[in-house]
């Protein structure tokens, strides 16, 4: 491995074609078979919504394939600049990654003097690894997890020490049990004291009269599962035995299709079966 300026030069014509809104600055580079990979800094302006006009500031792993025309992106007469394909899969990208995964491993097993298990300080590294996130050290390949306002992903700890997602996740919740460090789903961010359960309507079937009424939860930090409610044709509630049915894809961007269609389904098959509405 050595340096190399490939993404240095590839650039001023990425910013020819998408401007410079938002700007790169190399930290670190790695080359793994002619292939630049590099831990890189953006700056950039937010250009619509509530934040528009604030800047942002972040760091995340690159490849040349990023910002090479014809590989990472292209000019389309009818589209304008496009991106291609799914750059976070090339082969040396996530080489890289491996590495740095195994160079981490390597630390905690020599902190520690464990060897070769570490998973008797798993908590430990945890933390240890949110301090790394906060000095802007590279721990992972995507900044995803700072889109949730959190430091990583439990898969990255398990990658790091070789334990199954099902050990770690146990760990994560008994330290978050403790109040120290908090869950949005696999995303571990700082500890924030749970807000109080509050029940969203989501949408209402009606039919002669009678209406049923769906309710999702309001944050991440609830049990996933939908809430019924059977009002009667004069208002008031009717007293039912929906069986509890969770909610099995992400809220994060709101309920999925899958998880509406399975709730209507629940409220009609229990309209079925009072014979209140003809199906």
């Amino acid at each position: 491995m050595k340096e190399a300026q490939v993404i240095k030069t590839f650039l001023s014509r990425y910013y020819k074609a998408h401007g410079t809104d938002v700007t790169f600055m190399i930290i670190k580079s790695i080359v793994i078979k002619r292939h630049e990979v590099a831990w890189m800094e953006y700056k950039g302006t937010v250009l619509c919504g509530e934040k528009r006009g604030e800047s942002f500031v972040g760091r995340a792993l690159y490849c040349e394939c990023h910002f090479k025309e014809g590989v990472g992106w292209k000019r389309d007469k009818k589209y304008g600049v496009v991106s291609l394909g799914d750059k976070e899969k090339c082969r040396e990208r996530m080489r890289v990654i491996c590495l740095r995964h195994e160079e981490l491993k390597r630390e905690y097993k020599r902190r520690f003097g464990c060897c070769p298990s570490l998973k008797d300080h798993v908590s430990e590294i945890i933390l240890d690894l949110i301090e790394k996130v906060k000095a802007e050290e590279f721990v992972e390949g995507s900044d995803g997890a700072s889109f949730y306002g959190g430091y990583f992903y439990l898969q990255t700890v398990a990658n790091i020490i070789g334990l199954s997602m099902g050990n770690i996740w146990a760990i994560a919740k008994r330290m978050a049990d403790d109040k120290q460090i908090s869950l949005e789903g696999a995303v571990v961010i700082p500890y924030r004291k749970p807000p109080r359960a509050k029940w969203n309507e989501v949408f209402r079937i009606k039919g002669q009269g009678w209406t049923g009424v769906a309710y999702a939860p309001d944050n991440s930090q609830m049990k996933k599962f939908w809430k019924f409610k059977i009002l009667a044709p004069d208002g008031k509630v009717f007293r039912h035995n929906i069986p509890n049915l969770p909610i099995i894809h992400s809220l994060a961007f709101g309920v999925d299709v899958e998880d509406l269609d399975s709730a209507r389904r629940a409220i009609r098959k229990f309209f079925r079966r009072l014979t209140i509405l003809e199906w």
